[in-house]
């Protein structure tokens, strides 16, 4: 028996090592696609221009907001929305609020540039981008500031609207990122309308962050050009991410439970007796749902544990009477071995 029990001893961990190869897989192609998140961070008290720096480097959208206030020094930020600590998806705008100078400070120079290049110029020196218009030009590459107004060097306040003129394709316009974040129904409606008329397609994912019905991603992305009533496509989450049932045969009842926890399952024992000395006593001999397989997040698993028999032991005592003649003691013992 002791080389049956070994030999079904290294197939519960030949069982548990191909269960977590087969976790890891799934697991990774359910995050090949995911949309990009990240959290943002803490900006205030910086100055403007390193916030546009860094949000840059980040691939994060934003726009600066000239907004004074008295308790930050002067170009500097004094707040953001959303906050600090939001989890924010690609493409989401973020709002950068500055204490701006009060003194007129130049219009940067942007002709010439990438529009993208225009933005972050534009930022920097604590402009907003106002409307964006596009012309047929086949002298200068798509895509390339080709005016704006007020021009470079314009005396202006911080947080003035510049409008730009950028080179583009016959009938063309720009992505709009703002959809991020909508509802579907008005996210199509707001891309199906003049000026765009774009042709939508929508692609649903799970995600544990995303509330269900919003739109977490445009594709091209936001900025990009695309000729009217092209088409494009928008993310849309379906609500939290399914779970991927990890393996956890063959592991202790903690090891598992803490496993099957962190994946925002619940979960139930049932306990069947094994042999005391038995391998499995105190492991995990069965999980109720498959290795791999995918549920919802609060989902009931049931693990089915080996427990060890356990022997008790009672002892009963007798003794004698005594009489005044004499005395007599006799004592005696019964063990009696009980297996529940």
């Amino acid at each position: 028996t002791g080389w049956y029990a070994l030999a079904a001893f290294v197939a519960l961990i030949l069982l548990v090592v191909g269960g977590v190869l087969l976790f890891q897989t799934l697991s990774d192609d359910e995050n090949a696609d995911e949309p990009t998140q990240s959290v943002l961070e803490d900006y205030n008290n910086l100055p403007l221009a390193e916030v546009t720096r860094d949000l840059d480097s980040k691939g994060i959208r934003y726009t600066t907001v000239a907004e004074e206030n008295a308790l930050v020094a002067i170009g500097f930020v004094h707040r953001t929305t959303p906050v600090a600590g939001t989890l924010i998806l690609e493409d989401q705008l973020v709002e950068v609020f500055f204490n701006p100078d009060p003194q007129l400070v130049p219009v940067p120079q942007v002709v010439g540039v990438s529009l993208e290049e225009a933005r972050t110029r534009l930022a920097d020196a604590g402009f907003e981008i106002g409307e964006v218009t596009t012309e047929e030009r086949d002298d200068v590459a798509e895509n390339t500031v080709t005016s704006s107004n007020p021009a470079a060097e314009t005396p202006a306040k911080q947080g003035t609207a510049i409008d730009l003129v950028v080179a583009a394709p016959p009938q063309s316009v720009q992505v709009p990122g703002e959809v991020v974040a909508m509802s579907e129904a008005d996210a199509r409606a707001f891309l199906e309308a003049p000026p765009y008329e774009f042709v939508v397609t929508t692609d649903v994912r799970s995600s544990a962050t995303v509330p269900a019905g919003t739109v977490m991603e445009i594709r091209p992305g936001a900025g990009e050009l695309v000729p009217i009533g092209g088409n494009v496509l928008i993310i849309v989450s379906s609500g939290p991410e399914p779970v991927t049932v990890p393996p956890v045969v063959g592991r202790t009842e903690a090891q598992a439970r803490n496993t099957l926890t962190e994946e925002g399952l619940v979960v139930s024992v049932f306990y069947v007796d094994v042999a005391a000395g038995d391998p499995v006593d105190g492991r995990v001999t069965d999980q109720s749902l498959p290795v791999g397989s995918l549920t919802e997040p609060g989902t009931t698993i049931t693990l089915t544990v080996g427990r060890a028999l356990e022997i008790a032991t009672t002892t009963t005592s007798t003794t004698s009477t005594t009489s005044t003649t004499s005395t007599t003691s006799t004592t005696s013992t019964t063990t009696t071995t009980t297996i529940p």
